[in-house]
C-alpha cells in the first residue's frame, strides 16, 4: 500500500498524458491480464496473494488499472441510463456465476471493474439504489477499519478449526461471533479513532493554511 500511494502522483501525471479514451480502457484491461497471467504461471490464479514481492504485483496491476479506467470515464462519451442499467446488470450477473465456477475467483477483478464502471454513471437503478441505502452507507463507511481488522481474528479461527479445537458443529455460531464481532470492532474504530483522526488533522490543516 506504501509503494502504491508513492507511486499514485507518477502514475496519475502518466495518465493524465494519455488522450484516447480506447487506450486507457486497453491498459486497465492490460494490467488485469497481466495479473493473471502471473497468478496462472504461479499457480495462484483465484486466490488472494497477501505477502512478499508478489502481493506487490498484484496490487501495482490492480491499482494501476483502476486509475487507468478513472482516465477511460474521464474520456469516454457518456453512457445512457438504459446502457449502464445492462452493464450494472451483467457485471452483477457475472460476479454471481463467477462465485461457484473453478477458478472464477480468478475473474473477479474483470467483473469488478466493469461493475465499478457501468456504477459511476449513476443509472443502474435498483443497484444504484441498494447501495445507496442505509445498511450498504454504514457498511461502505467502516470498510476500511473492517479491512484493517478480520484478518487475524479469522486466521485465528480457521486455526482452530484445523486443530480441533472446534468441532464441525459449532461453525455457523463460531462464524456469525466472527462477522458481529469484527464489524462491532470494525464500528468503534470508525466513530473513535477514524472520524476524529481525519476531523483533527483537517483542522490543523485548515489552521495551518491560516496562519501561512
Amino acid at each position: 500500500e506504501i509503494i502504491g500511494y508513492v507511486a499514485f502522483p507518477i502514475l496519475a501525471v502518466a495518465l493524465i498524458r494519455v488522450r484516447a479514451s480506447r487506450a486507457a480502457l486497453a491498459m486497465s484491461v492490460s494490467a488485469l491480464i497481466l495479473l493473471s497471467l502471473f497468478l496462472a504461471m504461479r499457480h495462484e490464479f483465484g486466490t488472494n496473494v497477501l505477502g512478499g514481492a508478489p502481493s506487490v504485483f498484484r496490487m501495482g496491476t490492480e491499482f494501476f488499472a483502476g486509475m487507468a479506467l478513472y482516465r477511460f470515464r474521464q474520456l469516454a462519451p457518456c453512457w445512457t441510463p438504459n446502457r449502464a442499467r445492462l452493464g450494472a446488470y451483467t457485471a452483477t450477473a457475472v460476479i454471481a456465476l463467477l462465485t461457484i465456477l473453478p477458478l472464477g475467483a480468478g475473474f473477479m477483478p474483470f467483473a469488478f471493474a466493469a461493475l465499478i464502471l457501468a456504477l459511476s454513471y449513476r443509472g443502474s437503478g435498483l443497484i444504484d439504489r441498494a447501495l445507496e441505502s442505509r445498511p450498504a452507507l454504514w457498511l461502505g463507511c467502516i470498510s476500511f477499519p473492517l479491512y484493517l481488522v478480520h484478518l487475524i481474528p479469522m486466521q485465528w479461527m480457521q486455526y482452530h478449526f484445523a486443530i480441533g479445537t472446534f468441532g464441525s458443529a459449532s461453525f455457523y455460531w463460531v462464524a456469525a461471533l466472527y462477522l458481529v464481532g469484527v464489524m462491532l470492532l470494525a464500528t468503534l474504530l470508525h466513530h473513535f479513532v477514524e472520524r476524529p483522526s481525519r476531523t483533527g488533522f483537517r483542522r490543523d490543516r485548515v489552521g495551518q493554511v491560516i496562519v501561512t
